[in-house]
């Protein structure tokens, strides 16, 4: 299976959430497709199973400023 790229990121809509790995702080990035017509992303997680690529999810290294574990959706 070929790693995984995302070509438009800024095209999706974003949410981010502090985790702690072993001490150390990161940021996991949870994305999903723009056209998701209700606003229940703003005030709650998304989380979609077997939702294909256009749900996936990162991790950002704030002190590295480097992106990790990329992550898609199981096929639908």
């Amino acid at each position: 299976m070929a790693p995984m790229s995302i070509s438009k990121p800024f095209s999706y809509r974003r949410q981010y959430v502090g985790i702690i790995i072993d001490g150390k702080r990161f940021i996991y990035v949870n994305a999903f497709p723009s056209e998701m017509s209700d606003d229940h992303w703003k005030t709650r997680f998304v989380s979609v199973c077997d939702g294909g690529p256009s749900f996936w999810g990162v991790i950002f290294d704030p002190s590295t400023g480097k992106f990790s574990e990329l992550h898609g959706n199981g096929r639908a």
